[in-house]
């Protein structure tokens, strides 16, 4: 006999008891171990990468503007309004410029109202632009990148160098092709290997059609994305972007779970004391 206990002739009806209370305590134990681990996973989920603009809602739009030396000046009044209608939007957007070579003109995240000054360099001017014969569009030797920057067409370039900036930055967002569609004939292969890319990444791509494309290469085109991918007004903002992992927020079900069963576990040791002498009240 120990000092710390002393011997009970029906202790032995009791074992039932303490195994049960025993089994309850270590299974609610486990239970909220698992809950709250299942919550701290949950919540880093996302690889660690770093949110490309906190302070924009929604994922980035990488624009990807054909300035190739076939885009006419009726191309230049959709590429106007199209960069216009993204400079009111709240979402973060990126901008390469391409022809045969391609130049990363804006980050991906950057504020929408960064778009406006490469808006401004395709909007009609003139004192009636609905008037053909008054307004004044704006013409190739108006173009900044015109003619040192305006050669071939080589669209794989621009989706190449769309993908590698969003890569870089840890940025998750979609692809908006401005392009007339007519690729130089040794870049198609490159091209379907860029689109492949992209589906596989789970990047998605949707393409604008300027006026001068031809039949023939919007056919082509459709054959390889579908005619899902070319669309006649840019994409709306997508409802659930991705998070980076240190922005994320724990599950509040899974958090409610783990205090209902933290209560429970401190009810059930309240309850299920172990018996102790005292005195008869």
């Amino acid at each position: 006999m120990s000092t710390r206990s002393l011997p009970v002739a029906d202790a032995p009806l009791l074992r039932p008891a303490a195994r049960r209370a025993r089994v309850v305590r270590w299974a609610l134990t486990a239970a909220l171990a698992a809950v709250v681990g299942a919550a701290v996973a949950l919540s880093s989920r996302g690889g660690g990468r770093p949110a490309a603009a906190p302070a924009l809602g929604g994922e980035t739009t990488e624009i990807v503007l054909d300035v190739s030396g076939s885009v006419s000046d009726d191309s230049y009044r959709v590429i106007g309004r199209a960069l216009t209608g993204l400079t009111r939007g709240r979402g973060p957007v990126g901008l390469i410029l391409f022809s045969d070579s391609a130049e990363e003109a804006l980050p991906p995240g950057s504020p929408p109202d960064e778009l406006r000054p490469f808006a401004q360099i395709f909007t009609v001017r003139g004192p009636s632009a609905s008037d053909p014969m008054t307004a004044t569009p704006i013409r190739p030797a108006a173009n900044p990148w015109y003619p040192s920057f305006s050669g071939g067409t080589r669209i794989s370039v621009g989706l190449a160098a769309a993908a590698q900036a969003l890569r870089r930055d840890g940025v998750h967002g979609r692809i908006v092709l401005l392009s007339d569609l007519g690729d130089a004939p040794d870049d198609r292969s490159r091209l379907r290997r860029e689109l492949l890319a992209l589906a596989d990444e789970g990047i998605d791509l949707r393409a604008i059609a300027l006026p001068n494309a031809l039949e023939a290469d919007r056919a082509w085109f459709t054959r390889l994305e579908g005619r899902q991918a070319l669309v006649t007004t840019l994409p709306g903002r997508a409802a659930a972007p991705h998070r980076a992992a240190g922005n994320a927020s724990l599950p509040v079900a899974l958090l409610v779970l783990a205090g209902l069963l933290a209560a429970a576990l401190a009810a059930n040791e309240l309850a299920g004391r172990s018996l102790r002498w005292g005195t008869a009240a």
